[in-house]
Parts: C-alpha cells; structure tokens; sequence
C-alpha cells in the first residue's frame, strides 16, 4: 500500500489495467466522484475490498441504486458523469474497442468508441478503478 503500482482485472471479458493514483490526482478528482455517487456509495466500494466490489458489481440491483443515485445527483454536479472519463486517465487495456476494431492502448483517449452502447460497463470499470486507485 501506498507506493503508486499497475493493478489488472477482466469485466465482462474485457482485460484492464490500471495505474494508482498520485496523492495529489486523488485529491483532485476523489470530491468530484462523492459530489457524483454520494458519500454512502463511495463508502460501499471504498470498504468493500477488491474481493467484494465483483460480486457487488454483478449484482444488478446494487448497480441499478448506484445509478440511480448518480442520476438524480448527476445533473448538478460539475461535469456530472464525465467525471468517469477523468476517473479512467491511467486506464488501459489489450481490448479497447473502436468501431469493429479491439486494439491495445488507452481507455481515457478511446473514451466515447470502447463505452458506446455500453454504459453498464463503464460503470463497473470506473467502480473497479476506483477501488484501485485511491
């Protein structure tokens, strides 16, 4: 703990890696997800530990009330959801999709192209990078 490193997972058969974040990115980005997610949600992922957030992020009831809580916040809060985007900066994977294609390289630049139609997802990989890399 403590020392910024490289973490890997698989959501929905898609392989990502991640990289933690400095203490400074952290404070920056970490009030803007409590202002999205509210802090009762950060608190679920933050406590859950990387062997509970799957399971909690399979389970479509708990992503549904995440969502919904992040939707009714959202519309207010600055920047709204793109914070997901900036959440994902030091995100990669050997399966980014653009358009037909899947190539390696960075989920923050191919942003809009590897989430299209797939929203969900997005939300459990920015929950998993969350959980990674504060």
């Amino acid at each position: 703990m403590g020392v910024v490193q490289d973490h890997s997972t698989e959501i929905d058969g898609v392989p990502y890696t991640c990289t933690t974040f400095t203490a400074t990115e952290g404070l920056e980005i970490l009030p803007r997800l409590i202002n999205l997610f509210g802090e009762r949600v950060i608190q679920l992922t933050m406590m859950s530990g990387p062997e509970k957030i799957g399971g909690l992020m399979g389970n479509s009831e708990v992503l549904a009330a995440i969502i919904a809580v992040a939707s009714r916040s959202g519309a207010d809060a600055e920047g709204g959801w793109t914070v997901l985007k900036d959440l994902l900066i030091k995100t990669r994977s050997t399966a980014v999709r653009i358009g037909e294609n899947e190539v390696e390289g960075s989920v923050h630049q191919h942003f809009d192209s590897h989430f299209s139609g797939r929203l969900m997802h997005l939300v459990q990989v920015a929950v998993w990078v969350a959980t990674k890399s504060f």
